[in-house]
């Protein structure tokens, strides 16, 4: 889940890149790289929190 996430950021930030250098900017496109890179983290955070609960279990 979290590869496919970033396998679409770097297609978009590379979109993105491409775009602005040719002067044009899609601030749609923009928009979306802030919010998956949200979902990223979101899903980065629930992770790490399934991670140390389960730490803090087998510490018991």
């Amino acid at each position: 889940m979290s590869a496919a996430i970033a396998d679409k950021t770097t297609i978009i930030l590379r979109d993105f890149y491409f775009g602005e250098k040719n002067g044009y900017v899609n601030h749609n496109k923009f928009l979306n790289i802030v919010i998956i890179l949200c979902k990223q983290i979101k899903i980065v955070m629930r992770e790490l929190t399934i991670f140390t609960q389960t730490i803090d279990l087998l510490e018991g």
